[in-house]
């Protein structure tokens, strides 16, 4: 068999290398080309054949057969470059050439030579997409750290340019640095990155990163900024701090770094290295005008957080080594000598002030504090207030000076000659605000120093003239009225504020001037008056309304207490409280007004909402029966009767003898008797039941019942509620001993009554007749 495979190949073999296209022989060739021990022959006479015929295309796809054939890696690699080759060059098909060499990358990711052919044709044909993960895969078998930064550089710009995955490209870009961690390029590269991914955490440690590895120090200093600045703004101060000393590590002197590290001292408040900060940049600084702002600043830091006076004089007098005539340095020297009380020194940096001074108002400036400096350290007031005078001969209206002599005045107590000042100041005043100012102090000095209330009063009148709504003037007169005894003044001024108070002041004012009205003044009408205006602000206020109530209750206007009382009803939200108004306001209406027909209305709203009140129900019968609504009042108490269920109480009595009453007023007596007697058997002792029942008895005829019941009532306390005297009940048995033609007992009985009541008429009356008779 084999000899016969191996004729059959020879032989066809010959036919195409005299006939090179010849398709049968050609045909014959592949199928035996499928015997393993004649592929590799086959192959080669194949090739030979369609290069000879100029069949390249198909010489190209030959190799697919060839890399079958051969075993390593290497000769795999070797034809993939050949068929690459032949695809590109002779038939121009570059996608086919860039699949081979991909293929050939793939099988040996170590040739990193393969890369720069399969990027050369991945951007020809446009399909970059190829280019992803090479590099990761000749990483994978080890690269050198400078192969591996280059690569991943270059792969980093496919990933970013072509792609657009700025992911992929951080990631190698970052194995690019780890390859070579000075790979300034490569921090370049990813800085810009991450800036344009807007991650401020991220990009501060990249700046951090690349700064540590940095050998050119200007760049490296400009990371380090760059980076303290980003710590700042996501406020890790301390990483800031950090990379700002790194800065002055290698360059003690560097401005910008000086400047943001006192920056951040500051906003920690850390005093004492913010203070040394500002002395080196002090040292380093070129530009006089900054340097002199950096001595203030200095001068500022010890004279006051750091309190190191010492330092501070010697912050600011070198100022003024530098620029003499530095008027603000002067002042703050001034507070200083002052404070330390170096009034030598105090008065030769006043000598040096008056000397640089270039105008009358500078001048006078100095001589005003060097006449405070004669009465302060030197205790010379005269000297420094002929100075202040002289100074004033100068300039009238210099406001220092004036202050000063005022001042130094009081300290002598030479207060007439202050009010002097002062009113002469007022006269001149250049605003209104000033104005004020000056006459508000004149009338303190006239109250409190010279004792003079009229005075004084006078003056807080002369600038309500001028604003009467103003309210600290007010408050102040108002005072001094009081404090004087003037509590009738207080109140009219007082009263006079209230137009110019608004809300919780107000309210508060109208109260205080109600209580002087009341507790002073005595003036009832001027509380009322103070007391509606606090009301009339705000209804709802609590505290206005229960002075206004208590206002009326103290003086009987009971219609007014009334109707503050409906108000408390119609925001009161606890039903019981409602129930407690209602009946208060029933009562008012009942007791005080004369009005029991309103009573009953308030008094059936507390039964709506408690029906089964019986003393409330009792209260409404009673006010129906002084209304003369009998009718309504008698189907109540019968409810409330028919509700004992047959039991027997004294409360029982009171509501028999309710209904009583009420059937008597419509006439109906004989029903009204009955109601009396229950009564009467349940509470033989109850006053108003013996009243009713002797006198319904006598009214009637049945003057025995009537004559036992009113002997029982004088056996009872006839008191101011009984609703009877003794003097009447003694009448009525005297009238009914005359009626029965008893009149010894009858005139007994009367004279008794005029014992009881001299005035009693119908008594004496009738005592007359009889005795006449």
């Amino acid at each position: 068999r084999y000899a016969d495979l191996r004729g059959a190949y020879e032989a066809f073999s010959r036919v195409l290398d005299v006939e090179p296209s010849e398709a049968r022989a050609t045909a014959a060739l592949v199928e035996l080309g499928k015997d393993e021990s004649l592929a590799a022959d086959v192959v080669d006479v194949l090739d030979r054949a369609y290069r000879a015929a100029g069949d390249l295309r198909a010489a190209a796809e030959l190799y697919d057969l060839r890399l079958d054939l051969v075993g390593s890696a290497g000769e795999k690699v070797a034809l993939l470059n050949e068929a690459a080759g032949l695809w590109e060059q002779d038939l121009g098909e570059p996608a086919r050439a860039l699949d081979c060499l991909v293929r050939a990358f793939g099988l040996d990711p170590s040739d990193v030579g393969l890369i720069d052919e399969i990027e050369r044709l991945a951007n020809a044909t446009g399909e970059t997409e190829r280019l992803r993960g090479l590099v990761e895969k000749a990483e994978s078998v080890g690269l050198d750290g400078l192969t591996r930064r280059d690569l991943n550089l270059r792969a980093a710009a496919w990933y970013r340019d072509a792609l657009r995955d700025p992911e992929a490209a951080e990631a190698r870009l970052r194995s690019a640095i780890e390859g070579d961690p000075e790979a300034s390029e490569a921090y370049t590269q990813l800085v810009a990155l991450v800036r344009g991914q807007g991650d401020r955490v991220k990009l501060v440690a990249d700046l951090v990163a690349w700064a540590s590895h940095e050998p050119d120090e200007s760049v490296a200093r400009e990371l380090r900024l760059e980076a303290a600045g980003l710590h700042r703004e996501i406020g890790n101060l301390d990483a800031a701090v950090e990379q700002l000393e790194a800065i002055l590590a290698q360059d003690p002197s560097e401005p910008v770094a000086l400047a943001e590290l006192t920056t951040l001292r500051e906003a920690r408040e850390e005093w004492p290295e913010v203070a040394g900060l500002l002395e080196r940049r002090i040292d380093v600084e070129m530009d006089g005008d900054a340097r002199l702002a950096l001595r203030r600043k200095l001068g500022d830091l010890l004279a006051g957080p750091l309190a190191e006076p010492a330092r501070a004089i010697d912050a600011f007098m070198g100022i003024l080594d530098e620029d003499p005539t530095d008027l603000a340095a002067m002042s703050s020297l001034e507070k200083l000598y002052e404070q330390a009380e170096r009034w030598e020194d105090l008065r030769d940096l006043l000598e040096r002030r008056l000397d640089v001074a270039e105008t009358d108002a500078d001048r006078v400036v100095a001589r005003v504090r060097m006449a405070r400096l004669e009465e302060q350290a030197f205790g010379r007031r005269d000297e420094a207030m002929e100075q202040l005078r002289e100074i004033l001969e100068m300039d009238p209206e210099n406001g220092e000076a004036l202050d000063e002599l005022e001042r130094l005045l009081l300290l002598e107590e030479r207060h007439d000659e202050v009010a002097e000042l002062l009113e002469k100041r007022a006269a001149k005043a250049a605003s209104d605000d000033e104005r004020r100012a000056r006459l508000l102090r004149l009338a303190q000095i006239e109250a409190e120093k010279i004792g003079d209330a009229a005075r004084a009063a006078s003056t807080y009148e002369r600038i309500l003239a001028q604003r009467a709504d103003d309210l600290e003037v007010l408050e102040a007169l108002a005072a001094l009225h009081l404090a004087s005894g003037n509590d009738a003044a207080a109140a009219e001024v007082l009263e006079r504020s209230l137009a110019h108070r608004t809300g919780d002041d107000a309210k508060a004012k109208a109260r205080e001037l109600a209580t002087l009205a009341r507790e002073k003044l005595g003036d009832a009408t001027l509380e009322e008056r103070a007391l509606k205006h606090a009301f009339d602000l705000d209804r709802g206020d609590a505290e206005s309304r229960a002075a206004l109530k208590a206002f009326h209750e103290r003086h009987g206007n009971v219609q007014a207490l009334a109707d503050l009382l409906v108000l408390d009803l119609e925001e009161a939200a606890d039903e019981g409280a409602k129930i407690d108004l209602l009946k208060r306001i029933a009562s008012l209406y009942t007791e005080k007004l004369g009005d029991p027909a309103t009573a009953a209305a308030y008094l059936e709203r507390a039964v709506e909402l408690k029906p089964d009140d019986r003393e409330t129900l009792l209260q409404l019968c009673d006010i129906y029966v002084d209304a003369g609504r009998q009718n309504d009042a008698i189907p109540v108490l019968e409810k409330i009767i028919e509700s004992f269920g047959g039991r027997r109480s004294k409360e029982l009595a009171a509501y028999h003898h309710r209904l009583g009453r009420a059937l008597e007023g419509l006439g109906q007596t004989e029903k009204a008797l009955e109601h009396y007697d229950a009564a009467f058997k349940i509470d033989l002792t109850n006053v108003p039941v013996l009243r009713d029942l002797g006198k319904l008895t006598y009214r009637s005829g049945d003057y025995d019942r009537a004559q036992k019941t009113f002997r029982a009532l004088l056996l009872q306390k006839l008191d101011d509620a009984a609703g009877i005297t003794k003097a009447d009940v003694y009448y009525y048995l005297g009238d009914m001993s005359a009626k029965q033609g008893d009149a010894k007992k009858a005139i007994s009985m009367l004279e008794r009554a005029l014992t009881e009541q001299k005035d009693h008429a119908e008594a004496a009356a009738l005592l007359a007749e009889l005795k006449g008779g």
